[in-house]
């Protein structure tokens, strides 16, 4: 539900005529912070590894430590979400070209 409504919030913040200009630069963070976090995530749980017959076997610590790391950006997003503008009601929103 959150992937979905994000781009929505991001369209009526910008004027028609940005408004894919504003969808790709939603986009490229979205996608590097899906990589960055990814990275993070497995760096915490390698800590917390076990090699066994050369495969990485994580611990229940490892499993733990990484949700708090996840649970933590979380919050964080959540903190910064107090940052983002209100939008427009949806019937206040001028169309563009393209809604003729």
């Amino acid at each position: 539900m959150i992937v979905s409504t994000v781009p929505v919030l991001a369209i009526q913040t910008v004027e028609p005529s940005e408004q894919a200009l504003g969808s790709g630069a939603l986009s490229m963070p979205a996608g590097v912070l899906g990589a960055v976090v990814t990275q993070v995530v497995y760096t915490v749980m390698a800590e917390d590894a076990k090699v066994m017959h050369g495969v990485e076997l994580y611990r229940d610590a490892a499993f733990t430590h990484a949700y708090l790391v996840v649970a933590g950006l979380a919050v964080v997003t959540a903190l910064l979400t107090l940052l983002i503008p209100s939008p427009e009601p949806l019937d206040e929103v001028e169309a563009g070209e393209g809604a003729r």
